[in-house]
């Protein structure tokens, strides 16, 4: 059986010398700005690295490490919870763990969103009678774009490149 890809198993300079290959305008930001350098635990999939990401956003690595923490020992067995396990969680025990309603709610669009590209036919329920937080919050891209480098490829795209990617590893 293929073992699932984590931050460890990829080359890392490998990605950075294909991206610079495929997008040579990201390929000139990642030599201005430097190599990348994971800061989550190297054992992480792709799926618990958007998912640490999710939390850490706009928060010191303290502070986002502790309610990182909370929020793995609130929903169960102290780590991330796959994400078909996401949907049964109340929001007062996201909320309760320290996330705001828009990462609560980000958290739960990751989830659909993995469960729509691997084919997952079960049913999401969200409690519509509850708030839906405050308006997001958007990255702003200008450094990069001043750089630069624009992005060509949405998550929805990506994150289905990648699943048919690993579909096909997994086969080998």
């Amino acid at each position: 059986m293929a073992r699932i890809p984590t931050i460890r198993s990829i080359d890392l300079a490998a990605v950075r010398k294909q991206l610079a290959q495929a997008d040579p305008a990201l390929g000139r930001v990642i030599q201005q700005v430097g190599a990348f350098t994971p800061d989550w635990r190297l054992d992480a999939s792709p799926y618990e690295g958007l998912f640490r990401s999710i939390v850490y956003q706009q928060l010191s690595g303290k502070a986002a490490g502790t309610i990182f923490n909370r929020v793995c020992a609130a929903c169960g067995d102290g780590k991330i919870p796959a994400p078909h396990l996401v949907a049964p969680i109340e929001d007062s025990t996201l909320r309760g763990a320290g996330l705001s309603r828009n990462k609560t709610l980000a958290i739960r669009d990751l989830a659909a969103l993995i469960g729509k590209t691997v084919g997952f036919n079960g049913r999401i329920e969200y409690d519509t009678t509850k708030p839906d937080g405050t308006p997001r919050k958007l990255m702003d891209p200008g450094r990069l774009r001043a750089l630069g480098w624009s992005p060509r490829v949405g998550l929805d795209e990506g994150l289905a490149t990648a699943y048919r990617d690993f579909l096909g590893s997994a086969r080998r």
